[in-house]
This record gives C-alpha cells, sequence and structure tokens, in this order.
C-alpha cells in the first residue's frame, strides 16, 4: 500500500475513492474498505482512501483531553493491513476546513479519475459541514461519479462507529469494545522508571509512558496481554489514580507481567485490554493491598485462559 500526503502520485490514476477520518478502523469502516476494495479491483482500478491528521474536531473543537482510538501511528500500521491500493493522508489544519465541498473534490478529480465514491450513510464534508450525502450525490452526478453509500454496521443494537467504542470504553467494557473493533483495544508506549512501590512489595510494575492523546478504557484494573521484545505476557494493568499512596492528577498506567522476571526499562511495550476485572480502590495496609493483587492475578489468568 502506498501512503503519501498528496496527490501527486496519483495524476489520472483509474480509481474508487472513500473518505473519512477512520479513528480505531472499526468494523464498520473495514466492512466499507473490504467492499470498496473488492468493487474496485472487479473494475480494474484502485482502491484508495482519503483521509487527514490531526482529527478535525482537536483542530476546529479545540478538543485537548483523550481522544483518539487510534494514533498515527497505529492508524497507518491498521490501513496497511487492509488490501488497499494507497492511503492519502491530508494535514488537516484550519485553513484546509476552510475549503468547501466542491472544491475539495475538484482537488481530487483534478488528480484522479475517479470512477466511483463508496462512502457511509451519514459522511459531511467541507466548510461549516456543508457537504452532506444529499448535496454530493448531486455533485457525483454531475461529475459522472457513481456514489455507493454502504448501510451502518449494527452489533449489540448499536450502531458501530467511533463514538460507540468511547462510549463502551467509558463504561470500561473493553470486551464489548472488541466486538465493534475486531481486535481488543490497545496502548502502547514506553516502559519509565516509576516510584517503585510496586517492587518494595514484590510485584514490580511496568509504568508506560503513553500518549496523553489516546482515549483510555474507563479507570480500573483490568486483564491484559502485553508485548515486549516480541515475546508475549499474560498481565494485570491498572489505570487509575493511585488512590493508595496520594491521588495523582492524571492516571497512570501500570502492569504487572505475569511469569515475567527481567528490566525492560526503555522498552516498547504494548497493552491488549481483554477483561475488566474492578475498580480501583484504595487500600488501608499493605498486605489488604497484597492480598488484592494475588487475588487480581488468579482472576487474571483464568479470564486469559479463556481468551
Amino acid at each position: 500500500m502506498l501512503f503519501s500526503e498528496t496527490l501527486n502520485e496519483f495524476s489520472n490514476q483509474k480509481a474508487w475513492l472513500t473518505l473519512g477520518n477512520f479513528d480505531g478502523y472499526h468494523l464498520g469502516h473495514q466492512a466499507l474498505v473490504e467492499k470498496l476494495v473488492e468493487a474496485a479491483h472487479a473494475d480494474e482500478a484502485l482502491a484508495g482512501l482519503i483521509t487527514f491528521w490531526p482529527h478535525p474536531k482537536l483542530v476546529l473543537n479545540g478538543e485537548t483531553g483523550p481522544f483518539y482510538l487510534s494514533l498515527e501511528h497505529e492508524k497507518k500500521a491498521l490501513l496497511n493491513q487492509s488490501k488497499l491500493d494507497f492511503v492519502v493522508q491530508f494535514p488537516f489544519t484550519k485553513e484546509f476546513a476552510g475549503q468547501s465541498a466542491n472544491e475539495f473534490i475538484a482537488k481530487l478529480t483534478k488528480h484522479i479519475d475517479i470512477k466511483s465514491f463508496v462512502t457511509g450513510k451519514d459522511l459531511t464534508i467541507g466548510k461549516n459541514r456543508e457537504g452532506t450525502i444529499q448535496s454530493l450525490k448531486t455533485l457525483f452526478e454531475s461529475l459522472e461519479i457513481k456514489h455507493i453509500t454502504i448501510p451502518s454496521l449494527i452489533l449489540e443494537e448499536t450502531v458501530v462507529s467511533s463514538q460507540a467504542v468511547r462510549n463502551v470504553l467509558a463504561k470500561g467494557d473493553v470486551a464489548l469494545a472488541k466486538e465493534f473493533l475486531g481486535r481488543n483495544y490497545a496502548i502502547d508506549g514506553i516502559v519509565t522508571q516509576g516510584k517503585q512501590v510496586g517492587s518494595k512489595f514484590g510485584f514490580p510494575t511496568a509504568n508506560l509512558s503513553f500518549d496523553r492523546l489516546k482515549y483510555l478504557p474507563k479507570i480500573g484494573v483490568y486483564a491484559t496481554w502485553a508485548v515486549v521484545n516480541h515475546q508475549h505476557y499474560a498481565g494485570v494493568t491498572n489505570i487509575g489514580l493511585r488512590p493508595t499512596f496520594g491521588n495523582a492528577l492524571t492516571p497512570s498506567i501500570e502492569t504487572l507481567l505475569l511469569d515475567f522476571d527481567g528490566n525492560i526499562y526503555g522498552e516498547q511495550l504494548k497493552v491488549f485490554f481483554v477483561k475488566r476485572i474492578r475498580d480501583e480502590k484504595k487500600f488501608e495496609g499493605v498486605q489488604s493491598l497484597k492480598d488484592q493483587i494475588m487475588h487480581d492475578k488468579d482472576q487474571a489468568r483464568r479470564l486469559l485462559e479463556n481468551e
């Protein structure tokens, strides 16, 4: 798959396109892309995806807190697993957002021989979101471009969307998030040295330095899989404010790797969330904390054995 931030490489290429943010690349996104690729290749055309970075909500609405289901490197990796021929990711700025839908589509058609657009039914583009599905259909008809809309995917009586994934993560339901995404929700980062409180109690944890724009599951304790140095480990992960040792201002992510003994400071660690075990809570003493950790480890093992 060819990845680009400009249209220069695609001069006069015959292609079918889709466009959108594709944050999280959930099963609804995947179903749309599969249909696009199948139809494009049947037409002996390229299958291309047009997307944007940063997400428009961060640029236009001033979002500053945890937001992304997939950071830029994760989004690229997910799209790279598809059978798309190319992805164009435009840098999204306020100036870029000032284009009308007609101007933006004209820019695409100037470079690419577009045969069809395949989109979801709720797509809006252009300045002030003026490019609705209905107005786009009219525009595409005038340009003799076919427009195919794909119905939303519904699972568990819920329309699968990026916001739906955020909603279930906010409840800590990482198992349902997996159903929507088609994979376990994951967060990666670098292992850094924390306060080493766990080590003093015999339970050394990996403290994860992660991008603060990444959306976090609800504060609590989770059964997780973790990957470090290409090795997989069962784990118990706490997302929280560490109330037993004085509340922190921002959540930390700490993972106790089961059946592991080693130094991984400075290494890349990726944590996959499987099942929520319990709320984070404040313990009155060291022994009660140690007893709870042993119980969490046993529960995580049972949950992960069935995964």
